[in-house]
């Protein structure tokens, strides 16, 4: 009998250890738990990382392909050559050499037969990306790609014969466009396109 009792003992002993674990489970199971944050990590160090720039309206992704398949193109491509009696390849805008040039680009580009049909601008200070500006003494046409400041980006046909791109070879002074810090010649007028 006493072995009996042992092990009833030890069986209400089991049953009472299996149920208070079973309430402690039971109440921990009913309480909400805390939800711990993560820790704070620290960003990846920025060494030599270049800031990525937002992309561009349409308008302006368009702009740029065209300009660029411009350039690519045999008849504009830099290099070939455009002298002072070349004819325009593409505008029906009556002009020869560096204004064919300008025509061309305008038809390309923006779809305009004259290199006159965009808003007329009369100070070289509002020079822009995609602009035609006439100089004078004497008159010489130049398509402005791009502008930081006050140095230009440019295509133009006609110079010595060719058609060339330049990049930081036109500054903006004043309304005189200089070039490789020289005086090249009196700004005109010029044409918005966009």
């Amino acid at each position: 009998m006493l072995r009996t009792t042992k092990s009833l003992a030890l069986a209400v002993m089991i049953m009472l250890s299996v149920m208070t674990f079973t309430e402690e489970t039971a109440h921990a199971a009913a309480k909400p738990r805390q939800q711990t944050k993560p820790a704070p990590t620290k960003p990846a160090p920025t060494k030599n990382v270049r800031k990525v720039t937002p992309p561009q309206d349409n308008a302006a992704k368009l702009y740029v392909q065209k300009v660029n398949a411009f350039i690519k193109d045999s008849r504009w491509q830099p290099g070939t050559n455009y002298n002072g009696s070349q004819n325009p390849k593409l505008s029906k805008y009556g002009c020869m050499g560096c204004c064919a040039y300008a025509a061309d680009f305008v038809q390309y580009v923006f779809g305009k037969d004259s290199p006159r049909s965009g808003t007329l601008f009369k100070a070289l200070s509002q020079v822009r990306a995609g602009d035609v500006i006439v100089l004078s003494n004497p008159s010489h046409w130049i398509v402005v790609l791009a502008r930081s400041g006050n140095s230009l980006e440019t295509l133009e046909g006609n110079w010595m014969g060719k058609a060339v791109r330049e990049k930081g070879a036109y500054t903006i002074s004043g309304n005189v466009l200089m070039r490789s810090g020289k005086k090249f010649r009196t700004f005109s007028l010029g044409y918005h396109y966009r």
